[in-house]
């Protein structure tokens, strides 16, 4: 048995006498060297020899030569399958050749080549070649019929000794594909070659016949054939062989001088292309051209060179660019599609302004593209109520293409170069006019948040975006304020005319028949001004109805009134106290905008009724007021100070016959 180290060391504590039993108890809790430790007793042992192999089996595993036949191949390759027999050879590099093995073709089971050799089979070289006895007699003559295309092939004779100096020469010699070469070997002998095509100056281009030593009276029949081949007309010209009987039929070729030959079917004779001194002709014996000709070319591709020259009706190709030079001497550059991002969109530069404009129609369908402009938006607020909302603009080139155009609706921090459209105005909910001035459209803006919005449109070329000024603002909802107005009046001389007004309308009607009152034209003779209409901040859009009635002719251009807004502050006086109006004649004295019936700046004949519509915003410190007569409009801005105003109107030098009446149709501050 042992004992806990901790006892062992209370025996031998200091001041302790271990007795005889303790001694031995702590020596036996030992092992000692003379005794065998048993297996069981060292921690783990038996695990460790478990994983061991045993000995008999492991030699019995490695003396087994199937041991391991699925993984390693055996001395006698027994345990190769066909793909390992494969991989072996492939990875020892058995099956292949050396460069220097000849090899013949190979067959499959159809008779088909399988794969090439690279050399030649008995047979096949028998069939390439001819045997001595194939091509001559008893005597070792060469019969004539062995020399394939006899009469067509060509027998050339050297002066050169080796084939290899009549190659370097050959550009003395005239001779064709399979023709015969001849080199003199001495005396009468030659060895013949025959040219196979290809480069004349390469000698290897020139096969030898293994024919040597061989005389022409060695080729049976040859000379003959060659006698037979000299029969022609005695005399000079050129001569074909037109037929065969007995003997060969010739006709002589004599076309004209310097023209081309031509076969007519029977005859070889002149074409109509004549050669003037390397330059050639087609109906012309005068070319002024390297070709020249007088009809109609047709072709299915010209390739034209790089050619700067200038030559009057000359097309030239030139610095990727093909030009045109006209009879003046003035070449031109004839644009391509490709040439759309270049340099066709320089062509608006070399147009005068009438031009673009023209153009610009013309690519819309005959519909102006002027340059787009908006002045004003009348209304310029809306609510949100589920409604219509009328939206006019007012502006110039607004005559929008009626089957090419978009009304949008942006946000305000829209540019012209990143847009964010809200909404498109349906074409069935746009009104288009020819005047170019007005645009109208209906929209229900309850789907649209409370906010400010830019206008784009497009005129089938180009886009206009309203700026900062001219936009529409959304409210969640308007309400048109009644005021309550208390007038004052002032007149010339008492009954001169008199002004009436109401919280909704004013009216005049005069007194006296045709009285000068001043030395000139515009001397006002009875005014009228209101009680505060907006204070200083306010922003709104105030819309007055005009109707002035019975105005006699001959008034050498009297201005039979105005109306607008002054300033609340102001006294009321006998003058033109307004700051922004609209008078009856259209000018901008004053800074105001005047009516006159046809717009032209002179009242023409005698016109009994006036009616109009005179609107007036201010937005942010700017007034623009727009004055509609007779279906014309007129639109001007000016810079709006932060006073409070009131309803100013003035009659001038108006006759008896003269009625008045102003309406607020419209009020709204935003």
């Amino acid at each position: 048995m042992s004992i806990p180290l901790n006892t062992i060391y209370s025996y031998f504590e200091t001041g302790d006498f271990p007795t005889q039993e303790q001694f031995q108890a702590s020596w036996s809790s030992f092992w000692h060297k003379d005794e065998s430790i048993p297996t069981t007793k060292i921690a783990g042992l038996d695990n460790l020899i478990q994983n061991k192999a045993d000995k008999a089996i492991f030699e019995t595993h490695v003396s087994n030569p199937d041991s391991h036949a699925n993984y390693l191949a055996k001395k006698d390759a027994s345990n190769l399958n066909n793909e390992n027999v494969q991989s072996w050879k492939t990875k020892l590099g058995v099956g292949d050749l050396p460069n220097n093995i000849a090899t013949v073709d190979a067959y499959d089971e159809s008779g088909n080549i399988s794969e090439f050799g690279n050399v030649y089979t008995k047979g096949q070289s028998n069939d390439m070649f001819m045997s001595y006895g194939d091509y001559t007699d008893d005597d070792g003559n060469i019969l004539a019929e062995k020399i394939e295309a006899l009469g067509i092939t060509t027998l050339v004779e050297a002066s050169e000794t080796t084939i290899s100096a009549f190659a370097s020469n050959s550009s003395a010699y005239v001779f064709e594909d399979n023709d015969f070469i001849a080199i003199p070997v001495n005396g009468e002998n030659y060895s013949l070659y025959m040219f196979k095509g290809g480069k004349k100056t390469d000698k290897s281009n020139y096969l030898p016949t293994g024919i040597s030593n061989v005389t022409i009276g060695m080729v049976e029949g040859l000379q003959a054939s060659l006698n037979n081949k000299m029969d022609k007309p005695s005399g000079n010209g050129s001569f074909f062989i037109r037929g065969l009987g007995p003997g060969p039929i010739y006709a002589s070729i004599s076309p004209a001088s310097n023209y081309l030959l031509q076969w007519d079917g029977s005859d070889f004779k002149e074409s109509n292309v004549y050669n003037n001194t390397g330059k050639l002709g087609i109906g012309t014996t005068v070319p002024s051209e390297q070709l020249h000709l007088t009809g109609k070319l047709r072709s299915k591709g010209v390739v034209l060179d790089e050619n700067d020259e200038i030559v009057k009706n000359q097309i030239t190709y030139y610095n990727r660019g093909f030009y045109a030079t006209d009879s003046g001497s003035v070449r031109k550059k004839i644009l391509m599609k490709e040439d759309l991002a270049s340099e066709f969109l320089q062509i608006p530069d070399q147009l005068s302004d009438v031009n673009k404009t023209d153009w610009k129609t013309k690519m819309n369908g005959g519909w102006t593209t002027g340059t787009m402009s908006v002045a004003a938006i009348s209304p310029p607020i809306v609510d949100r109520s589920d409604k219509p909302s009328w939206i006019t603009l007012k502006g110039a080139n607004l005559n929008l293409p009626s089957g090419n155009f978009k009304i949008e609706i942006c946000t305000e921090d829209s540019t012209a170069l990143n847009t964010t459209v809200i909404t498109e105005i349906p074409a069935s909910q746009v009104q288009l006019y020819t005047n170019g001035v007005d645009l109208s459209f209906w929209f229900n803006f309850s789907s649209i948040p409370i906010g400010k919005y830019k206008i784009r449109l497009w005129n089938g070329v180009a886009f206009y975006l309203t700026g900062a000024n001219t936009m529409i603002q959304v409210f969640e909802t308007i309400t048109p304020f009644t005021p309550t107005l208390n007038w004052e009046y002032a007149e010339y001389t008492p009954g001169s005319g008199t002004m009436v007004g109401t919280n909704a309308s004013l009216s005049y009607q005069s007194k006296e028949a045709n009285k000068a009152y001043a030395a000139y034209d515009f001397a006002p003779i009875s005014v009228a001004k209101s009680s505060e209409l907006f204070s200083a901040t306010d922003n709104f859009y105030l819309r007055i109805g005009v109707n002035i009635t019975a105005i006699s002719a001959g008034m050498d251009n009297a201005n039979p009134f105005s109306i607008g807004l002054c300033n609340t502050v102001d006294a009321l006086s006998l003058n033109d106290l307004s700051v922004v109006k609209a008078r009856g004649t259209i000018n901008y004295r004053g800074g105001g905008i005047g009516l006159y019936p046809d717009l032209s700046g002179t009242v023409v004949g005698t016109w009994a009724v006036f009616l109009g519509e005179v609107v007036i915003m201010r937005n942010n410190g700017l007034f623009t007021i727009i004055v509609t007569v007779d279906n014309k409009t007129s639109i001007y801005t000016k810079s709006a100070p932060y006073i409070p105003l009131s309803l100013f109107a003035m009659m001038s030098n108006a006759p008896n016959t003269t009625t008045a009446s102003f309406h607020l149709l419209e009020k709204y501050k935003f």
